[in-house]
């Protein structure tokens, strides 16, 4: 056993916290006290075959990913068993570090460096800049999500100004407003006559987001709540976004060969995404042609999609197909564990309808969202590139390790967050005298947007929509909830899945 010298690290920063980092190794500019550390491979993590690697636990009967349906049952069985951090090791797939710590996550975050390197949809970037694309497309940017080093800065760059001004989300809130008011009324036709919601839920919740974003992405609506949806595309976008998370958690995570051969999954993803392109790209295409027909009006402020086509219409393209993709799955499954945390908190409920008919715009609606995304998160991780070798609680970290950030799981442990799974919205609200105030909790513990750089460009868009939504629901339903709690499906991201058992009463 090496012996390893630690001693705290800088305070990070003011308006962090002041708590020092103390079993962080340090690193040493003095050859004399030059500390041995031990090898990433002596990190504590499941048993590891030569050159396979783990991957036996993946794929036989009883393997610690096999045994479990992933999300917080599994990261509870890896932090109790082996501590925290977690060594992953498969073959055809980067080393990987799970991190169950809010301190080592600070760390990490803040020795970014400018660029941070985000490895996610491998496959999905491969589609968009290799699949049946001509030379020249291999080098250029495709978009935030799949986006790594100067492609990312260059696309940021274009639309940062854009995308992050608050009036350009703004604009839309009197459309996102018809959009809820509209799902309103879907509700009220779909309850049987105990006020039982009787439809598919998430399904409905599917058609109330991308509503929602193409107002934004498109400045338009594109009719979801019709009868008949546009030659079915609308459902067939919301499944093959689903199925887009669904096959891009398989092919990032478990072991395959599909970077050296064509597997039936890499070929089943490639005509998921070819399906969203075809279809992102048909509601961009009719927004376009609405655009060259539209009366030339000086005094109307131009949509976030004509100020996109004014800086680049390539960027434009895709910015807007993106929008559309992220927009629905993620703010969709937001609401919903919002409204199941209310439905089961009733005093909470209350406090919140009080509070919205006195103000719309509570900080007490804030609170709510934010308690529900730090108990529930979409995204339960976070991951991050190495881009040079890091000492961690005594271990070298190697230049490219993947970085795995669980947040959902840090943000329900009691040294992150006291009483950390009861649903407190006053939390965000108190003040430093109550032992419950935010900064009692740890910042880099909940990090639904993100943290740096690389944080959610959509943040206000999301927050616009889910606000505006949640208010009318609170303002015309008492929401009850009956039965088990709602299923999770892990896969990039949390998804809320049937049934759920919701009672809307008129208020």
């Amino acid at each position: 056993m090496f012996s390893v010298k630690l001693k705290p690290i800088l305070v990070l920063s003011s308006d962090f916290y002041t708590r020092k980092v103390s079993y962080l190794a340090s690193t040493t500019q003095n050859k004399k006290n030059t500390i041995d550390l031990k090898s990433w491979k002596k990190i504590p993590g499941p048993s590891s075959l030569p050159v396979l690697g783990q991957i036996h636990h993946f794929l036989l009967p009883g393997g610690i990913f096999n045994s479990t349906d992933g999300g917080h049952d599994l990261w509870d069985k890896l932090y109790n068993t082996y501590g925290p951090i977690v060594r992953i090791n498969t073959i055809f797939k980067p080393n990987m570090i799970v991190v169950f710590d809010g301190d080592i996550a600070a760390e990490m975050y803040h020795r970014e460096n400018m660029l941070p390197l985000r490895p996610a949809f491998f496959s999905f970037a491969y589609f968009k800049k290799y699949h049946n694309r001509p030379k020249d497309q291999h080098t250029k940017p495709s978009g935030l999500v799949t986006e790594n080093g100067e492609n990312w800065k260059w696309f940021r760059s274009k639309v940062n100004s854009t995308m992050l001004d608050p009036k350009n989300v703004q604009r839309y809130s009197t459309q996102i407003d018809e959009v809820a008011l509209d799902m309103i009324e879907r509700i009220r036709s779909l309850r049987d006559h105990n006020n039982v919601f009787c439809g598919e839920f998430d399904k409905e919740m599917n058609l109330w987001a991308l509503e929602s974003v193409a107002v934004i992405a498109l400045g338009r609506r594109i009719n979801c709540f019709a009868p008949k949806t546009d030659d079915v595309l609308v459902e067939k976008l919301i499944n093959c976004t689903h199925e887009l998370f669904e096959i891009a958690s398989n092919l990032d995570y478990k072991p395959s060969i599909w970077k050296y051969y064509a597997t039936k999954n890499f070929k089943n993803a490639m005509q998921v995404y070819g399906d969203i392109e075809y279809i992102t790209k048909h509601y961009v295409n009719m927004t376009l042609e609405n655009l060259k027909t539209k009366a030339n009006n000086t005094h109307e402020e131009k949509s976030i999609l004509e100020k996109l086509l004014e800086i680049d219409e390539n960027v434009a393209h895709i910015m807007s197909m993106d929008m559309l993709v992220a927009g629905i799955d993620t703010t969709s499954n937001t609401l919903s564990a919002t409204l199941y945390l209310l439905a089961t908190h009733p005093k909470i409920q209350q406090k919140l309808r009080d509070n919205i008919l006195l103000d719309p715009k509570t900080p007490y609606l804030t609170a709510c969202i934010k308690e529900s995304m730090r108990m529930r998160p979409v995204a339960g991780l976070n991951v991050r590139e190495t881009t040079k070798d890091y000492e961690i609680l005594g271990y070298n970290i190697p230049k490219g390790t993947s970085l795995l950030f669980c947040h959902q799981y840090m943000s329900t442990m009691e040294k992150h967050f006291p009483k950390a799974n009861e649903y407190i919205p006053e939390r965000w609200l108190s003040s430093e005298k109550n032992p419950m105030y935010p900064g009692a909790g740890h910042k880099f513990a909940s990090l639904p947007f993100g943290f740096g750089s690389r944080s959610c460009i959509g943040q206000r868009i999301a927050d616009l929509e889910l606000k505006t939504f949640l208010s009318r629901l609170i303002e015309n339903f008492e929401i009850s909830w009956f039965g088990d709690p709602p299923k999770i499906h892990p896969t990039h991201i949390n998804q809320v899945i049937s049934p759920n058992n919701f009672i809307f009463k008129d208020v």
